[in-house]
């Protein structure tokens, strides 16, 4: 019976022993096919500028006379910002970036007041905050 017993302990741990390395080869695998977040390409990134912008618009409920105002304000706001992500992807300073978007978002804005009525204002100012909270979702990782 005691070789038995220790028989059975010996198959118990080599069972054990091998689910183990089959859960640390599987995590591992997984944690290796998660690549690191990948640039968008120029297009991509117009795309979904032209989508959000396109929502903006439903949201907003534009008139006819305000929809290629808010678009020029839009699209020269992106250029902007499409300038200055490039340039901090060329090795620019972080925080110096940060207060050049700050600057740029209170530009448009105050644009944006001249075209928009004031509920309009308070509604865009309302979307970007949820963007930001969700964009700031998306950034943490899942603990």
């Amino acid at each position: 019976m005691n070789r038995f017993h220790s028989t059975r302990s010996a198959v118990t741990i080599l069972r054990t022993f091998w689910v183990l390395l089959i859960l640390v080869g599987v995590s591992g695998t997984s944690v290796l096919a998660q690549s690191p977040r990948q640039q968008r390409t120029p297009e991509e990134i117009q795309n979904r500028f032209d989508a959000a912008t396109n929502e903006m618009i439903v949201a907003l409920e534009l008139t006819d006379e305000q929809k290629p105002l808010f678009m020029d304000i839009m699209d020269a706001s992106n250029a902007d910002r499409m300038k200055l992500l490039e340039d901090m992807r060329n090795g620019g300073d972080r925080s110096s970036m940060r207060e050049k978007m700050m600057a740029l978002n209170s530009t448009t804005t105050e644009a944006l007041s001249s075209v928009l009525t004031e509920s309009q204002l308070e509604e865009y100012n309302s979307i970007l905050a949820e963007r930001r909270e969700q964009g700031r979702n998306r950034q943490r990782p899942n603990s």
